[in-house]
């Protein structure tokens, strides 16, 4: 959550939204009161991602089994007004979305999801790596206490839109950023049962009287394992950076950089490295000038004048619905690509080497072993490719992690400027 807070995207929001629709559906249970809130703060959920529509599904199945066999009119009153609330409400947008994009669900969905069954096991392998690197076998104790026989509603509504969403992450096959992006979005319920299952733990250790120093030991202990492991991602590598360290092949430089940069994470390192491509091709190039890069995400962020095709597919429909039948064997949301779609859009500049912006500069033979992903082996392997295109490298400081700049730009576009890049370029994260 916290790594997530600034990331720009929509990983603040929904959250707060998957945590503030069930709380209002338990509100509802327990007080009668404000039945409309919850198919309201479920399609604001819905509309910032539409899988919150799953969770929506849980929550009508959820109060099916607590209020059928209860109140029937009940039930079906209850029913029929969130289902006309939600369809009021999502109905006409989604219908505008499907008219303007063609296409039921986001362009990211079809550039994520493919053919075969490789994704089922990648998502699996997802879910299995949190749980290990969180250290969730040190919940499970507590966790455990939380499923006795007698339990409030609560508890298992929780632990059931908890496991519906990781049998979705499961079915899309993860996710291919940093941090588990996915699992921040269903994270408040997690820990908030994990939270209930220590305080049971200290509770029913005081009811038998057992709460004495050494359970009192082992409960303090559990709790500082649990947050130790919930730290590991973002905390052990400012607190331990050589043990924490790991090499990238692609720009020869570790993370976290110690003495030789200031960067902690290749996260923030690569954002910055785009940037500074984005920012010479928007100084450089004539007004207009269409770019294709993998990927797309901080080039296109950080240009204004130019047009940027997305070599993954996340942002370009033809990329985002070709057929992929290993889908899963590689990272998520990287998978697709078309080098000949590419050439055909005649784009002047082509990022490859997963935007080339080093502390070395790249020819040909050097260019050749950087390149990454589908598009780009694609389009390296088409001799019209290097009949059409010259590889380019500018310098643009001195000294720093942002030295070159190398890049394959259409032939007919002549010698690009040499300028020296004039803002401070030393490799202290902005």
């Amino acid at each position: 959550m916290a790594a997530w807070a600034t990331g720009g995207l929509e990983t603040t929001l929904y959250p707060i939204l998957v945590f503030a629709s069930p709380y209002a559906y338990l509100r509802f249970l327990r007080t009668g009161k404000d039945s409309v809130a919850v198919p309201v703060l479920f399609v604001l959920a819905t509309l910032t991602r539409p899988d919150a529509l799953l969770l929506f599904g849980v929550t009508l199945a959820h109060f099916t089994l607590f209020q059928l066999r209860t109140d029937r009119k009940l039930w079906l009153r209850t029913v029929l007004i969130w289902l006309i609330v939600f369809a009021a409400l999502f109905a006409p947008y989604y219908l505008w979305r499907f008219a303007y994009y063609g296409y039921p669900l986001p362009n990211t969905f079809y550039a994520k999801l493919g053919g075969g069954n490789l994704k089922y096991f990648r998502g699996l392998a997802y879910i299995t790596e949190y749980l290990k690197i969180y250290g969730v076998f040190v919940f499970i104790p507590a966790l455990m206490l939380l499923f006795r026989r007698k339990r409030t509603v609560w508890i298992d509504y929780f632990a059931l839109l908890i496991a519906a969403y990781f049998c979705y992450l499961i079915y899309v096959g993860g996710d291919g950023l940093a941090f588990f992006r996915f699992v921040v979005y269903i994270s408040p319920l997690i820990y908030v049962l994990v939270q209930e299952g220590f305080a049971n733990l200290y509770y029913g250790a005081k009811r038998l009287h057992t709460l004495n120093a050494v359970s009192r030991t082992a409960i303090a202990l559990s709790i500082i394992a649990a947050f130790t492991f919930t730290m590991r991602q973002t905390v052990f590598p400012i607190l331990f950076q050589s043990r924490e360290q790991w090499y990238d092949p692609q720009s020869q430089l570790y993370f976290p950089g110690g003495n030789s940069h200031s960067y902690l994470w290749f996260d923030n390192y690569f954002v910055d490295r785009l940037a500074i491509a984005a920012e010479w091709i928007e100084n450089n190039a004539r007004p207009g000038a269409l770019v294709a890069a993998t990927p797309a995400g901080s080039i296109a962020y950080n240009m204004k004048n130019h047009k940027v095709i997305d070599m993954l597919g996340l942002n370009d429909e033809h990329i985002a619905h070709t057929k992929n039948d290993r889908i899963g064997a590689g990272r998520a949301g990287h998978e697709k690509g078309d080098g000949k779609y590419v050439l055909q859009r005649s784009p002047d500049y082509i990022l490859m080497g997963n935007v080339a912006v080093f502390p070395f500069p790249l020819d040909e033979k050097t260019m050749r072993e950087k390149l990454r992903l589908k598009s780009e082996h694609e389009l390296w392997a088409d001799p019209e490719f290097h009949q059409k295109y010259e590889l380019r490298c500018v310098r643009l400081a001195d000294q720093g992690l942002f030295q070159y700049f190398s890049f394959f730009q259409k032939k007919e576009l002549g010698q690009p400027t040499q300028a020296i890049n004039s803002r401070e370029n030393t490799g202290n994260s902005r």
